[in-house]
């Protein structure tokens, strides 16, 4: 995954802030759904066709999910 490149003025530090406040959500919201449903990292990656630390990234934030 390539980085984007650094944004420069205030709308865009701005809206790569929204940008980073969404991704934690998403991976906030995976992890619950994860857990409310009593799967491992394990299973839940298998069942999604990811592999376990694909899967932990997206959960901590680092990687954003793909709906490929």
């Amino acid at each position: 995954m390539t980085r984007p490149k650094r944004p420069r003025t205030r709308i865009e530090l701005a809206a790569a802030a929204r940008v980073r406040r969404v991704q934690r959500r998403v991976a906030d919201d995976i992890r619950s759904a994860r857990a409310d449903a009593g799967l491992s990292s394990r299973r839940l990656a298998i069942a999604a066709g990811i592999s376990t630390s694909t899967l932990r990234e997206i959960e901590i934030g680092r990687s954003e999910p793909s709906l490929e």
